[in-house]
């Protein structure tokens, strides 16, 4: 065994043999949804898998479930961060850990039930075809948007500021659904992720600029089994300074 101590939160692991995927879940205020996310992971039927939860120090004892959960399946780690840090630094923290596990796919996934467990083998299937990163997609043929009327219209605008931004073709470049090569996620980690929600759109954009290929495969967004979204004005405002700021320098090349 090792420990790995981040904040207030340790992260226990046997130490790592190797394994074909590691599903990284961040998570803050699931209590509700999170046995059930992580046992619909493990019932795809998807072999030598495992599930890495990054809690934020959840006031409801989301990681008190997932620690009791790993007592009994030692496919399932917990890191509690101990503090509430933001979504791209729980990523950025769960990749970095999810590559000691030496997986040759790393997945990043809702812990709200929005994306459907069933969809992880095309995921994977996909990067084995050689995508570098897979993108779950609500806005290529046969995706759908299955949830509330007011954020589809937020995710329609901010999908068209994204592409503007960036130049990307990529239909949905907000989708947080995604299936990532071992390759991508060692580029991705050399350096920190944006704050705020943009940075699902900031690592679609590096890996484009740095060659990798990133492929969309169609899922439904389903609304979210309990709880309320997480998503607030801050973030909308955050999303678009990105977007600004990445349109000038593309437009001015610095």
């Amino acid at each position: 065994m090792f420990i790995i101590k981040y904040a207030t939160g340790i992260l226990k692991m046997e130490m790592a043999e190797g394994c074909k995927v590691v599903v990284v879940i961040p998570t803050y205020k699931e209590a509700k949804n999170i046995a059930n996310v992580i046992q619909s992971v493990f019932n795809t039927g998807l072999e030598n898998l495992k599930v890495l939860v990054v809690d934020d120090g959840s006031p409801d004892g989301t990681a008190e479930i997932v620690a009791e959960i790993s007592k009994k399946d030692n496919r399932v780690m917990l890191l509690n961060r101990g503090a509430k840090k933001g979504l791209g630094s729980a990523y950025h923290d769960g990749f970095r850990i999810a590559l000691q596990q030496r997986p040759e796919a790393v997945v990043s996934m809702d812990a709200d039930g929005s994306h459907p467990a069933e969809l992880l083998p095309r995921l994977i299937e996909s990067l084995e075809k050689g995508a570098d990163a897979v993108i779950a997609s609500r806005y290529v043929e046969g995706g759908k948007w299955a949830a509330g009327f007011r954020r589809m219209i937020v995710s329609r605008g901010a999908n068209l500021l994204a592409r503007i931004a960036t130049g990307l073709k990529l239909r949905d470049m907000t989708s947080g659904y995604r299936a990532y090569s071992a390759r991508a996620v060692e580029h991705l980690i050399e350096k920190p992720f944006e704050r705020g929600y943009v940075f699902q759109v900031e690592l679609a954009y590096r890996l484009s600029k740095a060659g990798f290929k990133i492929d969309e495969v169609p899922f439904i967004f389903k609304e979210r089994r309990e709880g309320r979204s997480k998503l607030s004005s801050k973030e909308i405002i955050l999303f678009f300074i990105w977007c600004v700021k990445t349109f000038l320098k593309r437009l001015f090349k610095r």
